[in-house]
């Protein structure tokens, strides 16, 4: 006679094996053995000639056939007969692949990004979130969640993403543009560096704010104010200033007026005020 196998108690189990499945046949003897898609049962128990207890071995996701086979070869089977079912959900991780990394963790450029996502043992269907478009804007921080879901469950991955990619900037109140300092008199700095997205790192000039503006050499002078915030861009503030000689020139001849250059139209000649034409 054959041994044959005709139904299964339980048809579905996980990946990793150890379900225990009851077949239920004929001429089932103490040392059938079980097989799942050529992978033996990891413990088979004989009931009787009609019913076999076995444990599933680990197996990859998908339908199997199951065989009985004696040790005098005779043998039975069925296919389709029992579903490995995945039992680890997907992975996920976000990827940058365009973008210029500064300080702190912030971008100073477009940024460019996906999710990668991938479940060897079953399909993954994607949700919502999961392919969003380039940071094209400044942002303290937007964070994007893309969540997918397998065989073996769902997952979740996020990412938060930070751009600053305007420089700072400040304004400079003394030294005044274009005005005219008397040579080694004291005049104090007064400037500030502002960033709106990142912050300032760092605001640093000739002289420190409130401490002394540089006249100890006359003529045309730079004052410049460097300015990097906290994500690494830089910004630059500049006022061009003059230092006077402290040497008084003589009256040209044929001089008609002289103007001090402080803004007014005294005549210090004549003394009489007037007007520039």
């Amino acid at each position: 006679s054959s041994s044959r196998s005709s139904s299964l108690a339980l048809r579905t189990g996980p990946m990793t094996g150890g379900t225990s499945v009851t077949l239920r046949g004929t001429g089932f003897e103490p040392d059938t053995a079980v097989i799942f898609d050529g992978y033996q049962a990891l413990a088979t128990q004989f009931v009787d000639s009609t019913t076999l207890i076995a444990t599933t071995p680990p197996h990859a996701p998908g339908t199997v056939w199951i065989g009985v086979f004696s040790s005098d070869y005779r043998s039975g089977w069925i296919d389709q007969a029992f579903t490995y079912l995945d039992t680890t959900p997907p992975t996920v991780t976000p990827v940058i692949y365009s973008g210029t990394l500064g300080n702190n963790g912030w971008y100073t450029s477009d940024v460019w990004f996906y999710f990668f996502f991938d479940d060897p043992d079953s399909q993954v269907t994607a949700g919502e979130g999961c392919f969003p478009g380039p940071v094209t804007s400044d942002t303290t921080g937007t964070t994007f969640t893309c969540t997918v879901t397998s065989g073996g469950g769902s997952a979740t991955a996020s990412i938060t993403i930070k751009r600053d990619a305007t420089p700072p900037g400040g304004i400079i109140w003394t030294p005044l543009d274009g005005f005219l300092y008397k040579r080694n008199i004291y005049y104090q700095t007064n400037y500030v560096c502002g960033d709106s997205m990142s912050g300032i790192a760092s605001c640093a000039g000739p002289a420190p704010s409130g401490q002394a503006l540089p006249t100890s050499v006359a003529g045309p002078q730079t004052f410049m104010v460097r300015a990097e915030d906290r994500a690494g861009n830089v910004g630059f503030v500049i006022q061009n200033y003059d230092v006077s000689s402290g040497v008084c020139a003589p009256r040209p001849e044929g001089l008609i007026g002289w103007w001090p250059g402080d803004g007014h139209t005294r005549d210090i000649v004549a003394r009489h005020d007037g007007t520039f034409v």
